[in-house]
């Protein structure tokens, strides 16, 4: 990651589609009601807990952010 994540407001039900790093959707299937096994996310390498800690919100990362986040932890 380019540079440190600012503090986010906690997210709101309405905007669990929306990653919280950048605004852009975030193409999450279970914010949609679908299962989790049918994210794109779920066919993506595992971040190491400790990237998954410095995280900020609850929502999920659009593929570019969690991209950046991947490539910043290796």
């Amino acid at each position: 990651i380019d540079a440190p994540v600012p503090d986010l407001p906690a997210i709101r039900p309405d905007s669990a589609g929306i990653c919280p790093r950048c605004g852009a959707t975030n193409d999450c299937a279970f914010s949609t009601g679908q299962a989790v096994e049918n994210c794109w996310c779920m066919q993506q390498a595992p971040i190491a807990s400790d990237g998954r800690e410095n995280v900020p919100g609850q929502a999920c990362w659009c593929a570019h952010c969690l991209q950046a986040l991947a490539k910043a932890l290796d």
